[in-house]
């Protein structure tokens, strides 16, 4: 469970400050399936609530603690938005384009006051932001948002497997597994893998300048 910062705590007391977005992403390392990124909108008073939750890195939570967190995070009427990158678009612009062009549509959809963003990023647009190396293991509003994206792609993922049932996406959510990389080489890429994605010594690697 994360702990509020002072940091975090400071923000949320800082009566010009009435609305914060954070973001955070959830797809980025899989062989296929779309890249999210998810925002969620923060006020002073919802944060009051939301610290109350159990909230922590979505990669550190089983399946069934992101689905009760993430009904929580419903239940308290909180705004969020996803934004996803499908697979060939990754495939041609890359992921850290996708990453930006997400980071800017959701600014640009809530106007926030501020914007907590995961991980380390510069942004271009003269807005107040904050990034956050490991933000979703260290401010609650981040890995709140991180719940949010890993919950909602899971779910997508789940969806896909119907259409595409040799890849088992409902188990290894498109990333990859010994057995999703043994099917790839069985059957081939689907139409929702990333196909400048290559397997190399049965690892994958990204074919442009980005790696995964």
């Amino acid at each position: 469970m994360i702990k509020p910062t002072e940091r975090e705590k400071k923000l949320f007391q800082d009566r010009k400050i009435k609305k914060i977005l954070a973001i955070d992403e959830v797809g980025r390392g899989a062989l296929a399936g779309p890249f999210f990124v998810a925002g969620l909108i923060v006020s002073r008073q919802s944060f009051k609530k939301l610290k109350k939750l159990p909230i922590a890195d979505s990669k550190k939570l089983s399946p069934n603690q992101r689905q009760s967190i993430f009904a929580q995070i419903k239940n308290l009427g909180l705004v969020y938005k996803i934004i996803k990158t499908e697979a060939n678009k990754i495939d041609r612009f890359g992921l850290s384009q996708a990453w930006l062009d997400s980071i800017n549509q959701l600014i640009e959809r809530f106007k926030p006051d501020l914007t907590l963003i995961d991980g380390p990023i510069r942004l271009a647009k003269p807005i107040r932001y904050e990034s956050w190396i490991k933000g979703d293991e260290k401010i609650i509003s981040i890995g709140a948002s991180s719940i949010v994206a890993k919950v909602e792609r899971d779910s997508l993922m789940k969806k896909l497997a119907v259409n595409f049932p040799s890849y088992r996406f409902e188990q290894n959510k498109g990333y990859g597994t010994s057995r999703h990389i043994a099917a790839i080489k069985k059957f081939g890429l689907s139409p929702i893998h990333r196909q400048s994605f290559r397997i190399k010594k049965s690892a994958w690697i990204r074919s442009g300048k980005n790696s995964i």
